[in-house]
């Protein structure tokens, strides 16, 4: 998937520099267009006004000598000469054409490009061999039959796609109110609905309404967004919850794994039941599903989520999510007593590494 990401990548540069050359074709056609009117118009009125006439008429406000209208008559004619033959000679309209069709060629590679990256999220061993050695295939036919590009346009591209990268990343952040704690959840439903975790979580609604994604997978999504990754991080496992006093057997857990995984088989299914936790970690009965979340590691880390009926999600959030916006991670009030435990966690799962932005605290 790297090579199919480069080649994205490389595709992007590229529509980047033809799209640098159309907005500078198009400028000087504009250019060449308002100089052919205004000059050929300027023309044709003196050449049926005539030179003496317009003489003889100014004269009546400004003595001017007729040769001095006699230059200008020539000089709008040399223009106009010169206009049209850098019109024949350098063809700014077709190379405009040549760059617009090259933009359309190379966004259909770059929406192809996502099309399998998005099916290789859903299952890995799709994406064969082939299906990249196809894809390279048609990224060399196309980048043989655009125009070439010079060095120098390749680094004023490159530059133009990082700021708008920067701009878009800038933008993106700044729309988060992360005071506002109903807009931090309808964008986070804005953002699970727009990924593949859509996909998991009808998945697991079809399989048994009330089991829940937990919170390790919305919390990379959301810190991959405040990072401005373009594509969200690599999904291997993904932990499954739910809440049943009444069949707390590992078993069972066991046994809705084995169902998940024939959904979906090249994920790693975790499922545990929340009422059964307290057993694990030797604690206290949990009350409540929410209790149990709330013995979480992490309050950034503390969430659940689950697909409704209605197409709407259900959030349980102990801690909120100022904290995950915020890119703050600090242990919950309970892991405040399990300190070690939690620094053991944060080092090895090494999240800074990945999320540079990320402020660890209570370690």
């Amino acid at each position: 998937m790297e090579r199919i990401n480069d080649y994205r990548h490389k595709s992007k540069i590229l529509r980047q520099i033809h799209s640098n050359k159309s907005k500078k074709y198009g400028l000087i056609n504009n250019i060449q267009n308002v100089i052919t009117v205004v000059v050929s118009s300027f023309i044709t009125f003196i050449g049926f006004y005539g030179i003496s006439n317009l003489h003889l008429l100014i004269n009546k406000w400004i003595t001017i000598d007729i040769s001095v209208f006699e230059f200008l008559f020539n000089l709008f004619v040399f223009i106009l000469f010169i206009n049209v033959i850098l019109h024949l000679v350098f063809h700014f309209n077709k190379k405009q054409s040549e760059s617009d069709r090259a933009i359309v060629l190379l966004t259909s590679i770059i929406n192809e490009a996502n099309d399998i990256i998005e099916k290789w999220r859903i299952n890995s061993s799709a994406i064969t061999e082939n299906i990249v050695d196809s894809f390279r295939h048609k990224y060399l036919t196309i980048t043989s039959v655009i125009p070439p590009n010079s060095d120098k346009e390749f680094i004023k591209a490159k530059k133009s796609f990082s700021e708008k990268e920067k701009i878009k990343n800038e933008t993106t952040q700044l729309s988060v109110d992360i005071f506002d704690e109903k807009f931090l959840i309808e964008h986070t439903s804005s953002l699970i609905k727009n990924s593949i975790l859509d996909t998991f979580l009808r998945k697991l609604r079809d399989t048994n309404p009330e089991l829940y994604l937990g919170g390790g997978a919305v919390r990379n999504l959301v810190w991959d967004e405040l990072h401005g990754y373009s594509q969200i991080s690599q999904i291997a496992d993904l932990d499954i919850i739910y809440f049943d006093k009444l069949s707390n057997a590992k078993e069972h857990d066991k046994r809705i794994e084995e169902q998940l995984f024939k959904v979906v088989p090249n994920i790693k299914w975790s499922v545990k039941n929340q009422a059964r936790m307290h057993f694990w970690n030797n604690e206290d009965e949990y009350v409540s599903f929410k209790d149990a979340i709330s013995k979480w590691p992490e309050t950034c880390t503390a969430i659940a989520v689950r697909l409704k009926d209605d197409d709407n999600l259900e959030f349980i959030l102990p801690f909120g999510l100022s904290d995950l916006y915020r890119l703050i991670v600090v242990p919950t009030p309970h892991f405040m007593t399990k300190i070690d435990k939690y620094k053991e966690r944060i080092e090895q799962k090494n999240w800074i590494k990945t999320w540079t932005k990320l402020k660890i605290i209570g370690i």
